[in-house]
């Protein structure tokens, strides 16, 4: 019998599903299971998604904007982390999902991002206090801090072998640090992505996404560079890729398309390729693919604005978390005093191979 499984072809990427939503839509993955994709906005609200009927059911227990979050390898349980620095862990594949245990106060302020280690181990999480906090994943007991950023801490990823993880801060320092032994190993400088002029009020930029070749030799940062300044905060959107054996950049990846703020969706694909999804300010930009030795991306499809991309188990599917422009501009001084309508969202679902004949339109929900 031949074999009609679908072929792995970045360059025939097609959007398979769209689920709309109400708010903008900020992180996103999809579950170990396969099943489902569960994102967060702007709203205290997490999102859940089954793919195969389009159901989206709420994970309510935040108080305040969810903007981290990593599902457990064993594939059963969900870490989400909001802007009032709490984190809770979720039975995710419940019919009705509730926290089975929470962190009241990791002490980040904001929890900017979180990870947890291959082999289940170890649960990282960071924010606005510049530490990197290490917990035990099965009741959140703190464990260990990790102390050398001077600044925000935005970006986690831990090695292939749970043995040492990368953060990434505002000044655009990414450092490589031992779990079980707590040191700091070496420093990857990655500073083109920050930005601070004399005429500045603030920083600008920083290492936004970080990502781990499937190989484990090379390292993505993602960011932008150049930024003209501080208000809108316009730069040029970029991933700067390391060598990871010997720390040293390798390429400066720069997308095709119009962009004018950060690449913050970025991963890898299973066969090396990286992939990036940038920002265009109440417009459509891009998802954009590049080989690891060339500058140049080698396919682009058109996409909404988006902030966030993981890679489905089955290696055929991304999934992406979009801001989708409904006619409200501005800060919303032209809004009711009592109510800020916001722009909506969407979870976009991209497939990796050829598009079926008989495939006609997207799901929609």
């Amino acid at each position: 019998m031949a074999d009609t499984s679908p072929t792995f072809d970045p360059t025939k990427i097609w959007e398979s599903q769209s689920f709309e939503h109400d708010r903008i839509l900020t992180v996103c993955a999809f579950s170990p299971c396969g099943k489902f994709a569960v994102a967060g906005a702007q709203h205290e609200d997490l999102q859940r998604w089954e793919l195969s009927s389009g159901q989206r059911s709420p994970l309510t227990a935040h108080r305040s904007w969810v903007m981290a979050l990593a599902f457990h390898p064993d594939g059963k349980r969900l870490l989400t982390g909001d802007y009032h620095g709490v984190v809770h862990c979720w039975a995710y594949a419940d019919a009705t999902p509730k926290p089975q245990w929470t962190i009241q106060d990791t002490g980040h302020g904001w929890v900017r991002d979180m990870a947890i280690s291959p082999d289940g181990r170890h649960l990282l999480t960071t924010g606005i206090d510049t530490r990197v906090k290490l917990w035990s994943p099965e009741g959140g007991q703190a464990i260990h801090e990790f102390a050398g950023h001077e600044h925000h801490v935005f970006s986690l990823t831990v090695a292939p072998d749970s043995k040492t993880f990368y953060s990434g801060d505002l000044l655009g320092k990414v450092h490589h640090w031992d779990l079980a032994s707590g040191k700091l190993l070496r420093t990857i400088d990655a500073s083109a992505l920050h930005e601070r002029k004399d005429n500045y009020l603030s920083d600008v930029g920083g290492v936004k996404r970080l990502a781990i070749s499937p190989d484990g030799k090379l390292l993505a940062c993602s960011g932008m560079t150049d930024a003209n300044g501080n208000t809108f905060c316009v730069g040029k959107a970029a991933v700067l890729l390391f060598d990871l054996a010997t720390g040293k950049l390798k390429q400066t990846l720069r997308p095709k398309t119009k962009m004018d703020g950060p690449l913050e969706g970025l991963c890898f694909l299973s066969d090396g390729t990286i992939a990036a999804q940038g920002q265009l300010l109440h417009s459509a930009t891009s998802i954009e693919f590049w080989k690891p030795d060339s500058a140049t991306p080698y396919h682009v499809i058109k996409a909404p604005t988006g902030y966030s991309l993981h890679m489905h188990p089955d290696k055929l599917r991304l999934v992406s978390a979009c801001y989708e422009a409904n006619g409200r501009t501005g800060n919303g001084r032209n809004a009711d005093k009592n109510e800020y309508v916001s722009n909506n969202g969407a979870l976009k679902i991209y497939s990796l191979f050829e598009k079926p004949k008989e495939e006609n339109a997207t799901t929609k929900s």
